[in-house]
């Protein structure tokens, strides 16, 4: 477990960790795909090698790793038109959750909030820009998607839509706010460092997004946040909360069917893919199963969906009971590493699980538009597993309170 930053493959792990985070918003050509999947193959058998990162933690790159790539490599057996990018993500999230194991838990976290912070930043001055006339992207101003409930369009800022500022925004409001009570009372100063850098422009980024399903997974993100997990006798309280965003996946499939409210139209691409899936049950219809040509025999729709709006409806639409099987072992070891937080932990861990999982029922979260997204989650994922090991190494060291700080 490397707590020397001078070792190499700390910063080597941490600079694979940044271009992962990156390589969510690129478009490289398939010759620069390969180079980075030769290079990501490369980086992952050193840390693999030279790190020894924990068996769980090398079991939840594995696993969402090959979630990520499933329907492309189904299609790619079946000879069908597959998205390279999105292959090579996969091998590269399964690299990143391996290197966030080979660097210290306390600089994965500041790296995170860190992170969060300058997209939120960078966001608001895209949009600010954008109503200056200075730029032309920060709104999203796209006929039958604007939403303007405070006389202003969207906010989308540097990210392709307003729900993915949403995520990021509500992922940086929540650690800011959990951050926050866990130095209010040790430095108060940090603490309003936090609430003011981070915590209130990532509340203004989301109001402004106005993106009401990262709301909803921001409100769930809070309350993990705010639980006493710290007290004895609360653990159940992170299975609980486990569960329940476990159910979140599927509950607004279930609610669509069995109520008139559509989700904002996603229960017609919900009724496509459990369609197709019927179709197709083993290794569902590949990659680009949502096919905008199919939509115009719909008239009258205001958007055309690209993909199934819903973490199970796109792995069964795509790659049928093997993306399912696939995607139901990634959240069944992220779930695992997630009630497992210990009381010294600041319970990250739950709160990205509990809000991959909201989101997840809304959106096909492993998909192309929140990359950047799953690398922030399975790199908290990976800290807290060391974390976890940390804690044990200071319990058994009669150091407890040194490892809690």
């Amino acid at each position: 477990m490397p707590t020397d930053l001078r070792a190499p493959r700390v910063w080597l792990a941490l600079g694979f960790l940044a271009f992962a985070f990156l390589m969510g918003r690129l478009d490289l050509p398939t010759v620069a795909f390969v180079g980075v999947l030769l290079a990501s193959v490369a980086v992952g058998v050193y840390l693999l090698v030279t790190g020894r990162p924990p068996v769980l933690v090398v079991w939840l790159g594995s696993l969402v790793g090959f979630a990520v790539a499933c329907p492309q490599l189904v299609g790619l057996v079946r000879g069908l038109p597959i998205d390279v990018g999105q292959l090579v993500f996969g091998v590269a999230i399964a690299v990143a959750a391996w290197a966030a194991a080979v660097v210290p838990p306390w600089l994965v976290r500041w790296s995170v909030l860190g992170v969060l912070a300058a997209v939120v930043w960078a966001g608001l001055a895209a949009g600010c820009a954008a109503l200056l006339d200075v730029v032309g992207y920060g709104l999203f101003a796209v006929p039958g998607h604007d939403r303007d409930a405070f006389g202003i369009g969207q906010l989308r800022g540097v990210m392709p839509h307003p729900n993915t500022m949403g995520l990021f925004a509500g992922l940086a409001l929540v650690l800011a706010y959990r951050q926050v009570l866990t130095d209010v009372r040790s430095d108060r100063r940090r603490a309003w460092g936090i609430a003011l850098a981070v915590g209130l422009p990532a509340a203004a980024a989301l109001t402004w997004s106005q993106s009401r399903t990262s709301a909803v997974a921001t409100v769930a993100g809070l309350v993990v946040a705010s639980l006493p997990l710290r007290r004895r006798g609360t653990s159940w309280l992170s299975l609980v909360a486990a569960l329940g965003a476990v159910a979140m996946i599927v509950a607004p499939v279930v609610v669509a069917r069995v109520s008139d409210y559509d989700f904002n139209g996603r229960s017609l691409a919900w009724q496509y893919a459990t369609q197709e899936f019927a179709n197709a049950p083993l290794l569902g219809n590949g990659p680009g199963f949502f096919s905008t040509a199919y939509w115009t025999s719909y008239p009258g729709l205001e958007w055309y969906p690209v993909n199934a709006h819903n973490l199970v409806m796109q792995a069964g639409g795509q790659s049928g009971l093997v993306g399912l099987a696939a995607l139901s072992a990634a959240v069944a070891v992220m779930a695992i590493i997630a009630v497992r937080t210990p009381r010294w932990d600041w319970q990250w861990a739950l709160i990205v699980f509990v809000m991959f999982c909201v989101l997840g029922g809304q959106e096909a979260t492993l998909s192309i538009p929140v990359r950047s997204g799953v690398v922030v989650t399975v790199a908290v994922l990976a800290s807290s597993v060391m974390l976890r090991q940390h804690g044990r190494a200071a319990v058994s060291s009669s150091s407890a309170p040194a490892a809690s700080g």
